[in-house]
Formats: structure tokens, sequence, C-alpha cells
């Protein structure tokens, strides 16, 4: 444990004659704890200087499930681990917003040094196409000259809900 210790000596002669010397140690923890990050898929690594900067990790954007963070262990040399201590901060990841975010992970030993803060990307994304119902009929057959009456279609998707459907192209039957 760091502090200061006395150790204290203590040396007799046959004459009984006694001296007394005393030593002063101090125990220092000057190291910082370190954080492992928990569940990286890879690490962002700068390629100018070759150096690991994070982690991140990619998930399919859900209206049916919450975010679940796996989390960081911190470990000093003289504590032990600090598990418990780590404090996360940043942003909250909506599993239901496509986005980036970042969350922060840090902790302290019990001498006050405070680990190198590591970051989490985490990537929500959506690659589920959107559902489009046509109304009418797939194949319509118009005798040229004659106005065609499109019966639309409707969208929906499982992220965004219902969405606007816009025609592209027109239709000429003369």
């Amino acid at each position: 444990v760091p502090g200061v210790y006395v150790r204290k000596y203590t040396v007799t002669d046959q004459s009984s004659n006694t001296a007394h010397a005393h030593v002063n140690i101090k125990l220092q923890d000057p190291d910082a704890p370190l954080i492992q990050m928990i569940g990286c898929e890879r690490s962002i690594i700068m390629s100018e200087e070759m150096q690991e900067v994070g982690c991140y990790l990619e998930k399919q954007a859900s209206t049916q499930m919450q975010y679940e963070d796996p989390g960081a262990s911190c470990h000093d040399f003289v504590d032990g681990s600090l598990s418990h201590a780590v404090e996360v901060s940043g942003q909250v990841v909506d599993m239901k917003r496509v986005g980036t975010y970042i969350i922060n992970y840090n902790c302290q030993d019990l001498s006050g040094n405070s680990a190198a803060a590591q970051p989490r990307t985490v990537i929500i994304y959506d690659t589920t196409p959107p559902d489009i119902t046509l109304t009418g009929a797939a194949v319509n057959y118009v005798e040229a000259g004659f106005p065609f009456t499109d019966q639309g279609a409707t969208c929906s998707d499982s992220l965004d809900g219902s969405i606007d459907v816009t025609t592209t192209s027109a239709i000429e039957t003369n």
C-alpha cells in the first residue's frame, strides 16, 4: 500500500550500550492503470503513426433491440482490478437511429493516477431495404391512346415506418 513506512534498527553491544537508527521508506504508485476494451470487432489504426486509437463495433439498426455495451476492464499494478471503477461517458447509442456514436472509458487508481482514456466508436447501420407493395396489378394492359391510371403503391420500412412513394418515370400512351 502506498505510504510512508519507518523501519527501526536497534543494536545492543556486549556492554549493554544501545544505538537506534531508522529509515523512512516511501512507497509510491506513479503508474497509471490500464484500460482493456472488451468486445472490439477491430481496432481503428491511424495510418501515419500506425498507432491504435480505439476500437469500434458495427451493429444493424433495430427497433426491437437495445444497445448493450460490452464495457471495459481496468487493472492497476498496485491496486489490482479496478473494473468496478470504470467511468463511462459519451453518447447514448440509439439502435433506431443510423449513425456513429462515441463512448469513452476511463478509470483512476487509488493513488489518483488516471488511465489513458479509451474510446469506442459504435456504428449503427441499416441494410434492410424498405418493402414496397403495389396497390394495382403488377402487369397492366392499356390500349394505346387511352389514359393509364396508376393505382400507386405503399411502402414501409422496418426502421422508418411508412414512407411516401414517388414515381420515377412517366407513361406515354399516345
